[in-house]
């Protein structure tokens, strides 16, 4: 592989990571629809490095950047995830109570219907 072509992977690792960054700063500040666009952007990047990064790659000093910049990216991920999820569950929380307060305020209808007679 040439040089130029690892440098241009190394980049776009570092691109990926930098969104996976600002994703999980993202997620911290409860920025979820930004948190979405940035994820857009990050996945774009990601697909672009599926195409060209296939290539078998001997350079240690290439595969040794790319292991870390991959598990940079992982550790953010785990991190922006969890956050994701508590978030999830606090809106299923919010929208538990929400159903009970709306099934509360529903008439009831008796069970037994009386006749006049």
């Amino acid at each position: 592989m040439a040089k130029s072509e690892a440098n241009k992977i190394l980049a776009l690792y570092r691109t990926a990571l930098t969104l996976s960054e600002e994703m999980r700063s993202l997620a911290r500040d409860s920025e979820w629809d930004a948190l979405t666009a940035k994820e857009t952007a990050r996945r774009n990047v990601i697909e672009e490095l599926r195409l060209i990064d296939t290539a078998a790659h001997t350079a240690t000093e290439f595969i040794d950047a790319k292991r870390s910049l991959i598990q940079a990216i992982m550790v953010c991920d785990r991190e922006t995830q969890e956050l994701t999820r508590r978030w999830s569950a606090e809106l299923k929380e919010i929208l538990d109570v929400m159903n009970a307060k709306k099934n509360f305020r529903k008439p009831m209808t008796p069970i037994v219907k009386f006749q006049a007679g």
